[in-house]
Parts: structure tokens; C-alpha cells; sequence
């Protein structure tokens, strides 16, 4: 696959996941995943890595409150 192929794919996914159209199949083949429940509060869960996906980042809501 050509850098303008991955590129223009990558647009659509982008695309479809903003304007959650994003389909099952969509989803497929995808070697790494990263899962956001931070946004909904939640503060632990386990992310399970399905079958011929190499990796996968699981991000909760902060404990405490972040300061600067």
C-alpha cells in the first residue's frame, strides 16, 4: 500500500468515526487499539486484546484531580 492509499483510508476512518458511521468491519484487521472511557468517568477497566491485534491502550478518568 502506497503512502497516498494509507493516507486517503486513514481520512475515512477519521471521517466515519467523528460522524460515528464507523462499521464493524471498519474495525477489522486493526493492530492496535486504543479505548478512552476517561471521557464517560470511568476510572479502571481491563482492555482485552482480541485475536491478531498486537496491542491495545486502555486510558480512565484521572484519580485525582490534575493541577498545574
Amino acid at each position: 500500500m502506497v503512502l497516498r492509499e494509507i493516507s486517503r483510508r486513514t481520512r475515512t476512518l477519521a471521517d466515519r468515526t467523528r460522524t460515528r458511521m464507523l462499521a464493524i468491519e471498519d474495525m477489522n484487521d486493526a493492530t492496535f487499539i486504543i479505548n478512552n472511557f476517561g471521557t464517560l468517568g470511568i476510572e479502571r477497566f481491563d482492555a482485552l486484546v482480541t485475536p491478531f491485534q498486537g496491542a491495545i491502550l486502555a486510558v480512565g478518568a484521572p484519580l485525582q484531580p490534575v493541577t498545574l
